[in-house]
């Protein structure tokens, strides 16, 4: 029997002489002084289940605790002393049960530390051999309620992918499901009767400058939530269009009791949110080390914490995975369906979406109007899933009841949709999020050794795989050379804090404008200011694109406008100068590892100097192997002509 079942089922007899009633107060507290002589003798508060359970770590500034939240210590010195925290816990065992209604909140001093902590109390149960008999056992009604709501039999890993319109997706995003044990027979609709577990920040403001820098520096609490498994599928799938991979991981029934009981203790305590470092990829991971300290996973997570990173870190563990899964996202679906639609029929989705009442041909086969009608209901839903399902836009609801009305006046079934699954879009089999270049460098006659350097995550010249294929978001890149001349001179020539361009295709029923922003600095090339000044540079702007040959070839242009702070003749002969003008490139994706990128742009800045800027860039990069790439890359602009080849370390 496993260690929950047999504490549910005392703590729901509890009261019963037998099950819940120490032997005496005498012996109790010879026990608890046995417990105690046990725990230091085997050093228990260093155990890493231990420290694991507290979510202490160890830094230059001695020992702490990420958690936040007083209510998640018994120890006035537990954030920062596991030691402490042990024995007040183990003290806190033994004091007197109490009945604890389900109108008692967890969170408060007042339930007792067995129902607080379940999973300290399993754990410390195991290593130290405590007597159920020597302690009062409470009725821990809410936490019973909890586990049988969840009805654990196994936890996977889901990774939602990319989401640049959501800057606190843009990475993409993990949470955990707990996959019930009832509900068989249902196939794959058994996962959506599921909860998922997700950590994110209690967000207080819209406004993005102020959401960066709470963000970055930890000025939002992050909690756990339970929320229905389809609510996520919903949010991720369905609103924002995101592909979901699943994986079961293979714990022991042991370490899946652990996980849950954690789960629940996590409820009572907050963390500080970190965008980069203690962020939902990172408090997942440390939920899973939690349960299963042996494996090694906080050792192996870096700074900063990317989502993807952290399913290669679970993927690359020996014997966690058992098993992977996909969900494609309801855009996913919707292109897999007008997939083999002819020309005429696409017209007829996009005018049935607008009007459920458009004629279709009468001498349309069954076949035929049932594919486009089915294409026309998954249009409305993308267009309007969350219209439909917060029933905001009766109109919109209307339209869907309509076309489902006229599908099933044709008696006859759709076919199965299949999708298939995109192995190369796997997050873990991505390049490396960060990057090293070398190579030599040729600008205007003088020759250098070019240095590149990001933190993370894509652009959109490096080997797609993994990634979205016409997306791109790099966060603390940089690019210097040194010169080989006698006096060695180090330029840099551009620095981006962050830098995305979002490429969005026009089709016949998608209509989302392209965009980019970047925000760093850059080495001034033209007459406009001193030689290799270094300026403050931030930039927006927004276009249209189109793409074909499954999105092999894009093309897209944008109308830019871009500022610059620095050593300029800018306006008003001050150190600003601003800019706008049209911008815009190729992309030809020529093999699955080969990638060809062509810009340019044209700044036009009225009453500075100069009056215009140009630039064009080239570049041809080959993946040799998954984290390695060759790159012949070209830049010309007013005042210079470069050309690198540059040999790329993805890590």
């Amino acid at each position: 029997m496993g260690a929950v079942v047999l504490l549910l089922a005392l703590w729901l007899s509890a009261g019963a002489a037998s099950a819940g009633e120490p032997a005496s107060v005498a012996a109790s507290a010879e026990h608890l002084a046995l417990l105690l002589r046990r725990a230091q003798e085997q050093d228990v508060a260093a155990s890493a289940q231990w420290l694991r359970l507290g979510h202490w770590r160890t830094g230059l500034l001695g020992t702490r605790s990420e958690a936040d939240g007083e209510n998640f210590f018994l120890s006035p010195d537990g954030p920062r002393d596991p030691q402490s925290e042990l024995r007040a816990t183990l003290e806190a065992f033994f004091e007197p049960g109490a009945e604890e209604t389900a109108a008692e909140d967890p969170k408060l001093p007042f339930a007792h530390a067995i129902c607080r902590f379940p999973a300290r109390f399993i754990f410390l149960r195991k290593v130290l051999d405590i007597d159920l008999t020597m302690l009062a056992v409470p009725r821990c009604q809410r936490f019973s309620d909890f586990y049988q709501d969840l009805d654990p039999e196994s936890a996977t890993l889901v990774f939602s992918s990319y989401y640049l319109n959501n800057p606190s997706s843009a990475f993409g995003h993990t949470f955990l499901r707990i996959n019930k044990r009832s509900g068989g027979g249902l196939g794959k609709r058994k996962e959506l009767l599921d909860y998922g577990i997700d950590f994110s920040a209690t967000v207080d403001t819209d406004n993005a400058l102020i959401y960066t820098f709470k963000g970055l520096f930890g000025f939002f609490p992050g909690s756990f939530h339970r929320l229905p498994y389809y609510y996520k599928v919903r949010q991720y799938g369905d609103f924002e269009s995101r592909d979901l991979w699943a994986y079961e991981l293979n714990l022991t029934t042991e370490q899946l009791e652990i996980l849950v009981a954690h789960l629940w203790e996590l409820g009572s305590t907050y963390f500080d949110y970190y965008y980069f470092t203690e962020n939902c990829s990172y408090h997942i991971i440390g939920v899973l080390a939690a349960a299963a300290p042996d494996v090694g996973l906080m050792d192996r997570m870096r700074t900063p914490v990317i989502p993807a990173d952290t399913v290669k870190v679970v993927v690359q563990t020996p014997g966690l995975v058992r098993e992977v899964d996909y969900r494609p996202s309801l855009r996913t679906q919707f292109e897999a369906r007008t997939a083999g639609l002819d020309a005429e029929q696409r017209e007829r989705v996009a005018a049935l979406a607008a009007n459920p009442e458009a004629v279709l041909a009468p001498e349309w086969s069954p076949e035929r109007a049932i594919a486009t009608l089915d294409a026309a209901a998954d249009l409305v839903d993308l267009r309007h899933a969350k219209e439909l399902l917060r029933k905001t836009d009766p109109g919109v609801a209307e339209r869907k009841r309509r076309l489902l009305e006229r599908r099933s006046e044709i008696r006859s079934p759709s076919p199965v949709l299949q999708v298939a699954e995109p192995s190369d879009k796997m997050p873990q089999v991505a390049h490396g999020s960060r990057r090293l270049g070398l190579g030599p460098s040729l600008a205007n006659g003088s020759k250098a050794l070019a240095v590149g350097f990001r933190m993370s995550l894509h652009d959109l010249a490096d080997p797609s795989d993994g990634y979205p294929e016409l997306s791109q978001i790099e966060m603390g890149a940089l690019r210097f050379r040194i010169t080989d001349e006698s006096n060695a001179r180090f330029i840099l020539d551009d620095f981006a804090a962050v830098r995305i361009l979002s490429i969005n295709p026009i089709d016949r029923f998608t209509r989302l404008p392209s965009w980019t922003v970047s925000l760093g600095a850059r080495s001034v090339r033209d007459s406009g200011g001193c030689r290799d000044c270094l300026a403050a540079s931030g930039r927006f702007g927004a276009g249209l694109a189109g793409a074909w040959h499954d999105e092999a070839v894009a093309l897209f242009g944008r109308i830019d406008a871009r500022a610059e702070a620095g050593a300029l003749e800018g306006i008003a002969d001050g150190p600003v100068r601003a800019g706008f003008g049209p911008a815009g490139g190729l992309r030809w994706r020529i093999d699955r590892r080969l990638v060809f990128l062509a810009t340019g742009e044209w700044l036009y800045h009225p009453g500075q100097h100069p009056r215009s800027l140009w630039q064009t860039d080239a570049i041809l990069r080959w993946g040799l192997r998954r984290n390695w790439a060759l790159s012949l890359e070209s830049s010309a602009q007013h005042e210079e002509r470069r050309a690198e080849l540059l040999l790329y370390l993805y890590l």
